[in-house]
């Protein structure tokens, strides 16, 4: 029996983030890449297309980015790598990436918060277990300077963007049950780790100023899951 944890890792290690780059076009120094789904990229992003590594200059959500570098891209389809993965509770979660200084190292990252509820089945149904998860999409973000939009644009979209993804796969996967999925549940994390006291002050229990959405549902898993971890 795979743990769950090792499940979650699993899916999220082996999410399909395809950039479909349809045309490209030269802007002055930098190259407009049209493609219909962005993913998790926002500025200063990095992309790396034909093994040369481009920084995101700026984007439309789904729509294209503009990035700069030392080459004209190609257009054609090209793997997006998947995001960091972590677990444990807040506190735990936050000592270990204090742990690496390079944000771009831990983000975008998944967090899998625990602890959680497993529900084991002993009868004759395809679903082993059930899950009540709740995950975290993040990003990093400059608490200090953005406005409401840079939020939107920079994290909460983006991080939407890749819990879709998430989502999908889920759908797609043949050890989840998605016939019982019945609902999910998703919460904006503008300013996540982020608590405001009883006298209206904000107070931090995470290091890092983090931004994107929380995902709640119960996850039905079926017997035998395969790890490819």
């Amino acid at each position: 029996m795979v743990n769950t944890i090792d499940i979650i890792k699993d899916l999220v290690a082996n999410l399909d983030l395809k950039l479909n780059v349809t045309s490209v076009v030269t802007v002055g120094t930098t190259y407009k890449l049209f493609t219909c789904n962005t993913y998790y990229l926002a500025t200063q992003s990095k992309v790396t297309i034909n093994a040369v590594v481009y920084t995101v200059v700026s984007l439309v959500d789904n729509e294209y980015i503009i990035v700069s570098g030392p080459s004209l891209p190609v257009k054609g389809v090209y793997s997006l790598p998947a995001p960091y993965f972590t677990h444990g509770t807040v506190k735990q979660a936050n000592e270990e990436l204090s742990m690496e200084s390079d944000m771009f190292k831990k983000t975008p990252m998944v967090f899998l918060r625990r602890p959680f509820t497993e529900v084991f089945y002993n009868g004759q149904q395809s679903d082993e277990r059930n899950v009540d998860l709740t995950l975290y999409f993040l990003t990093q973000a400059d608490f200090e300077h953005w406005q409401i939009d840079s939020f939107d644009a920079n994290a909460i979209k983006p991080m939407y963007n890749l819990m879709n993804a998430f989502i999908a796969m889920l759908n797609n996967n043949r050890y989840i049950n998605k016939a019982n999925i019945s609902e999910f549940r998703v919460e904006e994390k503008i300013k996540f780790g982020i608590y405001v006291n009883d006298k209206g002050y904000e107070n931090s229990i995470f290091n890092d100023t983090l931004s994107g959405v929380q995902l709640s549902l119960s996850l039905p898993i079926r017997k035998n899951y395969t790890c490819t971890c």
